[in-house]
């Protein structure tokens, strides 16, 4: 983009990152406002891609929608600021010269106060602070982030390291009482994190980034997301040679626990599945990119392994356990047109509780993931432990557990990650094209030859329990920790 003069579009990225953080959607009406909001709170004015200078760069420009003054101009970037705060307009009439000359006066001694910083967290200091972890992340949140947060808390209590959750999506989030945050965040929320806090609760403690993160690279324009921390745990060895490429920090292979499920009474009916059918399961969430879940592949190969017009198929079933199915987004609507008229493949699109979910699962026959990329892959583990036969693309972060002999690999061949297709990814990045015609060889296999499926599913049980388990991850966390000289 070589001019501002043609209308702004705002990275893909930023729409997803407002989309997952509806708080900061009403602060903006317009795609440009929302850029301005995205960076205000997310970088900062720290180091930013060629891209986002030249944006801030028509930022800082003179206001054409504003009279200006010669004392010096009032620019795009403050008309945002001013449109965002009612009470300056009370305060400060823009059609006077008076007006302008006291916002800018205003703007240019408390605007980077007040504006930039305007969500710093209460936090309080145990005096003094005592061997232990602080869990720092969104600790309500029923999605993955969450979920990563608590079974780290479950695991580090069982081998009795002391620990307190911080719910960084609220202002006043707790008292830090221990020598150790674990951030259980994104590398950029961990990073737009340190800007949240005063700075005296990532100086007097020991700071371990937890980060999810999917690709085999991580980006060089967020290289400086690692200045929050000391070190970063990574979910998987795919995750952490990737963030390790980035960094001379340590980087630890830290799995999540994987807790054994507390299943609710329903039955199948009570998710509008048929009792005598063989299901399928897979598991998304729209917001999570659903180009990386690759929904449409598991549609085609289920197709494929059992088509509608060949006899002994009409009751073999695929579920999508989904969120935020929009029918109004192109992705969406994608989705549901490769669907078609095609009853055996239901779509269950609600929030359910943890046991809800694991019910489900536990109802259904086998898991089906045909992902491009996974940090980790919680939900083929969770299948796992239930004993039920995975199927699952042979890339990334689930091989650390998806073996030859307890799952079935689906072959695939590396492609570029399109445009927009994922937040904040290097150039040249790659994932996974899971090939349908080998995943529809294993389902049929899966389907037809119950006993090598039950042998399987019984050793990625095993697997699960014995590398997988609170106590088991707990043990690796505690190793790690004694490394670390302010606990020991």
């Amino acid at each position: 983009m070589s001019s501002m003069s043609k209308p702004f579009e705002l990275p893909a990225f930023v729409h997803h990152y407002l989309k997952i953080s509806p708080s900061l959607e009403p602060l903006a009406e317009n795609d440009f406002e929302r850029f301005v909001v995205y960076w205000m709170y997310c970088t900062r004015g720290g180091r930013l891609t060629d891209f986002s200078k030249e944006l801030l760069t028509h930022a800082w420009g003179a206001d054409e929608n504003i009279v200006q003054d010669q004392f010096m101009p009032i620019t795009r970037m403050m008309a945002v600021f001013y449109r965002l705060r009612p009470d300056l307009a009370a305060h400060f009439n823009l059609q006077t010269p008076e007006g302008r000359f006291g916002f800018i006066n205003w703007y240019l001694s408390e605007g980077d106060r007040a504006l930039f910083r305007r969500n710093v967290f209460s936090v309080k200091f145990a005096d003094p602070l005592e061997s232990g972890v602080n869990l720092l992340g969104f600790a309500a949140s029923s999605f993955g982030l969450g979920e990563m947060l608590r079974l780290s808390r479950a695991s580090l209590d069982q081998v009795g390291i002391k620990t307190t959750i911080i719910d960084t999506n609220h202002d006043r989030v707790g008292d830090l009482k221990y020598k150790v945050n674990l951030v259980c965040l994104p590398g950029m929320e961990n990073y737009r994190l340190t800007f949240n806090f005063d700075l005296p609760v990532f100086e007097r403690t020991y700071n371990i980034g937890y980060w999810p993160w999917e690709l085999s690279r991580w980006p060089e324009e967020l290289k400086f997301c690692f200045d929050c921390c000391q070190e970063v745990w990574a979910l998987s060895e795919f995750n952490r040679e990737a963030l390790q490429k980035s960094t001379d920090k340590p980087v630890t292979r830290m799995p999540i626990a994987i807790e054994e499920p507390k299943l609710t009474t329903k039955k199948r009916a009570d998710f509008g599945l048929k009792e005598d059918f063989f299901y399928f399961l897979n598991i998304f969430d729209f917001h999570s990119y659903i180009e990386r879940k690759n929904p449409l592949g598991a549609i085609k190969a289920f197709q494929a392994a059992f088509p509608k017009t060949e006899a002994g198929n009409s009751k073999v079933g695929l579920v999508f356990k989904t969120l935020n199915l929009d029918p109004g987004q192109p992705e969406c609507q994608a989705f549901l047109k490769l669907i078609g008229d095609d009853s055996r493949i239901k779509v269950i699109n609600q929030e359910f509780s943890k046991p809800e979910l694991a019910t489900l699962m536990s109802l259904t026959d086998a898991y089906l993931s045909l992902h491009r990329a996974e940090g980790f892959g919680l939900p083929i583990a969770e299948a796992m432990l239930l004993e039920k036969p995975v199927i699952c693309t042979a890339y990334s972060g689930n091989m650390d557990f998806t073996r030859p002999d307890n799952s079935y690999l689906v072959d695939f061949k590396l492609i570029p990650v399109a445009p927009g297709a994922y937040h904040f990814m290097a150039p040249e990045s790659e994932w996974a094209d899971a090939s349908v015609t080998d995943a529809a060889a294993k389902m049929r296999e899966v389907f037809e030859n119950k006993e090598e499926t039950r042998a399987r599913a019984a050793r990625g049980k095993l697997l699960i329990l014995n590398e997988y388990s609170p106590q088991k991850v707990g043990q690796m966390m505690q190793e790690r920790l004694k490394n670390i000289p302010l606990l020991s």
